[in-house]
């Protein structure tokens, strides 16, 4: 009976002991048991009206839908590296958080996502809740295959920073001829890390529950007054009011941003628009082919470029990844790039360039000043669905002066003409930015004008948070 009363015991100890392993090896307890409680909010903004750095000109050239529609999205978010560390620092640090949406129903505008947190996280002292966050709209069309999602989850700081869009590849934007929106959309990026300071996660540890979370979001912007039925109903503990009035509240007006990071993505690559216009009555015209090369007859587009901005961007706004340079040519002898039934005719090709075109297309008053989308809006609705007339093509950024020639035909004769888009650092083909060169036929030559413009998105889409 000694014996077995022995047994006993030990086996008792034995389960205790093992329960309290097992005890230590789970998550501690969280502010708030439902199963979203570390989740944190992230609100996504396409690019219709983020204005690149680098401006080309007085006004903004909105996108079609098609150029601006989000397909699929991930987010990695990595512990925050200062402005003084030492470069590369944390490049070999995997991610804290993944994110992979295959799907987000060709969201346009504003999104808002749910990103889950490790409860891990929590763990760490005040000092270290700050990160950073990479984010990707379409990267299906810059080669990634969301279907890895394990292997996606394990890229490092410094994989991300150093993935390229190359014309060693050959699929996606890899390929330098894309003139046509890839079904999965075009690649977008963005690197956010709060201005500098990397985004603040102590919010966290307050145990804010969910419906205190929606109800703060639906009072961003709006005035803090602490003795409103808004404020009251939020039922704030005193660690959560200090909390809120300390951070969430900015020059008397509630802040959503202190409490979920807004990132606007933009486009990694920019557009090249070719639009031709002929005089009435005019034939034998044609345009054979397209070229973009130096006045070295040296390439003038990168083999490759970086996909994400830098974390520290240059002053030139770009950041070559290689110093190598690819030559474009676009259609030939054999297969020209428009007949001269392609080209659309009109009564005066003069009135087509900006500097004297009117908000009527079809009208011949005398020339107004246009702001950069009213000559666009002007295109293209002289343009209409008559889209053979003009040719489009999507590009990797460079910091080149961008320039070619275009071989055509004018009354059976064959001839080149040059151009050359600016000599001015601001208005390369730096990523997001569109380039429209209006070309004319005019007394039996081609004739240019050339109008850089930032881009941005769509006319009627607003910023706005998902309530």
């Amino acid at each position: 009976m000694m014996r077995r009363g022995l047994h006993s015991a030990t086996s008792l100890l034995a389960f205790i002991l093992l329960m309290m392993a097992g005890a230590a090896c789970v998550e501690p307890f969280r502010p708030e048991s439902e199963q979203n409680a570390l989740d944190l909010p992230i609100v996504v903004y396409l690019p219709e009206s983020e204005t690149p750095s680098t401006k080309a000109s007085a006004g903004d050239v909105r996108a079609r839908d098609v150029e601006l529609t989000l397909h699929d999205l991930q987010v990695w978010m990595y512990t925050h590296q200062t402005a003084a560390a030492e470069a590369g620092a944390g490049d070999g640090e995997g991610a804290v958080a993944y994110l992979g949406l295959m799907d987000v129903e060709d969201a346009t505008g504003a999104i808002e996502v749910n990103m889950p947190l490790p409860g891990y996280v929590l763990d760490r002292a005040s000092e270290n809740l700050r990160f950073d966050f990479y984010v990707l709209g379409n990267g299906r069309s810059a080669g990634f295959d969301l279907t890895q999602t394990e292997t996606l989850r394990k890229l490092t700081r410094g994989e991300l920073k150093q993935r390229l869009l190359s014309g060693v590849d050959t699929s996606g934007f890899g390929s330098m001829m894309v003139d046509t929106v890839p079904s999965k959309g075009l690649p977008m990026t963005c690197f956010f890390n709060n201005g500098g300071e990397g985004f603040d996660l102590s919010f966290m540890k307050m145990g804010f529950s969910s419906n205190q979370m929606r109800s703060m979001k639906n009072l961003h912007a709006l005035d803090y007054d602490p003795t409103s039925e808004a404020v009251q109903n939020l039922q704030l503990s005193k660690a959560q009011k200090a909390y809120v009035e300390s951070h969430c509240i900015s020059n008397g007006k509630w802040n959503w941003a202190t409490l979920s990071p807004q990132v606007t993505i933009v486009r990694s690559i920019s557009r090249l628009r070719f639009v031709f216009a002929k005089s009435l009555g005019m034939e034998g015209t044609g345009i054979t082919s397209i070229e973009l090369v130096d006045e070295n007859e040296e390439g003038v587009i990168p083999v490759s470029t970086f996909l994400f901005p830098r974390e520290v961007m240059p002053e030139s706004g770009f950041y070559p990844s290689t110093d190598e340079y690819e030559k474009l040519t676009w259609g030939s002898d054999e297969a020209p790039l428009l007949s001269d039934a392609d080209i659309l005719a009109d009564e005066n090709p003069l009135r087509l360039r900006s500097s004297s075109s009117t908000v009527d297309p079809l009208s011949n008053k005398a020339p107004v000043n246009m702001s950069a989308q009213e000559y666009e809006n002007f295109l293209r609705a002289w343009v209409g669905v008559n889209t053979s007339t003009q040719k489009v093509l999507y590009v990797r950024e460079s910091d080149k002066l961008i320039q070619g020639r275009i071989h055509y035909q004018v009354e059976g004769k064959q001839d080149v003409a040059a151009f050359c888009m600016d000599s001015d650092p601001a208005t390369n083909l730096h990523r997001n930015h569109a380039w429209t060169i209006y070309a004319y036929f005019s007394l039996s030559r081609l004739l240019f004008e050339i109008i850089p413009d930032p881009w941005t998105g769509s006319s009627d889409a607003g910023h706005h948070l998902k309530k």
